[in-house]
């Protein structure tokens, strides 16, 4: 067995004896990596550097400020902020005590955080005032948390290290023994109020026992992370490199030229992306040829990539390629399309049938997780090749939505299976492929048109930068798809080219019958796409 191997194995291993020997809350991770590498780099950011011998004396700070606050068990301690030392060290305090983290979207209005504060009934909120200061939303709370600001407080507020030193002399407080929820994330979704998803300490754990190899993590990496935590990919990078002893930096904010720069002076083995990212990250080292040798493993997800802009990735960033599909509920991924995957599909020489199809995947279910495809209607499992609901069962599933059991109850069903809303098939070889969201599918002339493929089409097109396509009311068909299309800078294309360009590549039903040219897609504070504000703009 190679020294890397077991490096990794020695992690997993710590990992399982974590979940098996009572210790409790994924707090452990932090102590047992502080006791293996006292002095090792745990967290960089901007100019700091902090050990893990210090991150685990201020996460002990955290929880005996949080005890003399009044918080304890199952309370809810909002965190506003973006990734930072301050972010890591309050995760694991929290943890320590059995107190709930509450991660917020920092990108969301005052309203919308005072909404979520508020639905969370969070016993404090620690905040960074650059971002948001806190009197946009206090107003609006309902509720009366303990206010904790960080860096240059407002006049009158707590100062976060005067709110740690105040009781830094106080004893220890008691480990929580077995808690149960560690982390709340609202889910921004595209209608309606945020939800607030439950995960689980052993959910996180085993998530995380099954990470090190799929991920090519080992105490020896240098691991990356531009995602914020308010997402679950960018949260579980972050506890699983503390968990593995790895060296974690954070950047807040997802700028390529900056990862490139980081990469090239700090030596990063793994990074954790999205795919945008990842192109213009492209475009940045074609112009920079920045030394890359020391990254091994880029891990992507958010959506696949395409054909050519995968190829690019593959050679310019000269990394292992691993794409993961995952969502909130289910503690982050379920699928895995492993580097071999990639290369066996991108290197094939000239494009041929099937090809294409094969870099669209999510990839094959990951160990411990069952994934079956079923009609929406009435439940039954379909077979490959057809296209149904994504139904996943796994132990890292949620707990369930915040105070919300009938919702809860809608999509998890008694056995733990999760219904996704996910539309997906399997092929024959066991690649899952995700085709849309069951709520977005159209039907037209009673044919299902599923946006998802109808814009991985359009944005092959040269002219394209983004695209999303919806269903509109038709006289004849009843629905048909319309695309909104942003071009890239400079180019130009017509509707009638983009239809004929869909034309020649997918059935006719499913190709737009109009097509509206934007300057940028409405999204929500996550990112994803306002369909509703687009059908509403056709209606308008």
């Amino acid at each position: 067995m190679s020294d890397t191997m077991t490096v990794r194995a020695d992690a997993s291993a710590r990992v399982s004896r974590w979940l098996t020997d009572g210790q409790g809350g994924f707090h452990a991770a932090l102590r047992q990596s502080a006791a293996a590498h006292p002095d090792r780099d745990a967290v960089r950011w901007r100019d700091r550097r902090v050990d893990y011998a210090e991150l685990e004396r201020r996460a002990g700070l955290v929880a005996r400020a949080l005890v003399a606050a009044g918080a304890g068990e199952g309370d809810r301690v909002a965190l506003l902020m973006k990734n930072r030392v301050e972010l890591v060290e309050l995760l694991f305090g929290c943890a320590r005590i059995g107190a709930i983290a509450v991660v917020l979207n920092w990108r969301l209005s005052g309203d919308e955080l005072a909404v979520v504060i508020d639905d969370a009934d969070c016993r404090a909120l620690i905040t960074d005032p650059a971002i948001r200061p806190t009197s946009a939303y206090a107003g609006e709370l309902t509720t009366s948390p303990l206010v904790i600001e960080l860096d240059d407080a407002a006049e009158g507020a707590t100062r976060y290290e005067d709110w740690l030193s105040a009781t830094e002399s106080d004893p220890e407080p008691e480990h929580a023994a077995d808690p149960s929820t560690a982390v709340l994330l609202y889910t921004s979704g595209t209608t309606g109020r945020p939800k607030g998803v439950m995960l689980g300490h052993y959910g996180l754990w085993s998530l995380l026992s099954k990470g090190y190899e799929d991920w090519h993590m080992d105490d020896e990496s240098v691991l990356l992370c531009p995602l914020p935590a308010f997402h679950i990919g960018g949260l579980g990078w972050i506890i699983g490199s503390v968990a593995c002893g790895s060296t974690l930096i954070l950047q807040e904010d997802a700028d390529p030229q900056r990862i490139i720069d980081v990469i090239e002076s700090d030596g990063v083995t793994n990074a954790l992306l999205v795919p945008t990212l990842m192109t213009s990250m492209v475009e940045v080292q074609n112009a920079r040829h920045a030394d890359l040798s020391s990254l091994r493993t880029i891990v992507y997800g958010g959506s696949p990539m395409t054909a050519v802009r995968l190829r690019a990735a593959l050679d310019v960033l000269d990394a292992d390629l691993i794409q993961a599909y995952g969502l909130t509920e289910m503690t982050s991924s379920v699928t895995q399309f492993s580097p071999e995957d990639h290369r066996r599909a991108a290197h094939q020489g000239e494009v041929r049938a099937g090809e294409t199809d094969l870099l669209r995947t999510c990839g094959r279910p990951r160990r411990g997780v069952e994934i079956t495809i079923h009609d929406p209607d009435d439940g039954h499992v379909l077979p490959a090749g057809q296209v149904g609901e994504v139904w996943i069962n796994a132990e890292q599933r949620m707990q369930g939505y915040w105070r919300r059991p009938a919702e809860t109850a809608e999509v998890l069903l008694p056995d733990g299976t999760l219904r996704t809303g996910d539309l997906g098939y399997f092929d024959a070889n066991g690649y899952l492929y995700l085709v849309d969201r069951l709520k977005d599918m159209i039907v037209s002339g009673g044919e299902n048109v599923y946006p998802g493929e109808v814009e991985n089409v359009l944005v092959d097109h040269p002219a394209v930068a983004d695209v999303a396509v919806v269903g509109v009311p038709h006289e004849k068909w009843v629905e048909t798809p319309k695309a909104f299309v942003v071009l890239r800078p400079g180019a130009t294309a017509t509707p009638d080219e983009l239809i004929a360009y869909t034309r020649d590549r997918i059935a006719h039903y499913k190709c737009p019958t109009q097509v509206e040219f934007l300057d940028q897609l409405p999204r929500n504070p996550a990112g994803k796409v306002l369909r509703r504000t687009l059908r509403a703009r056709h209606s308008g």
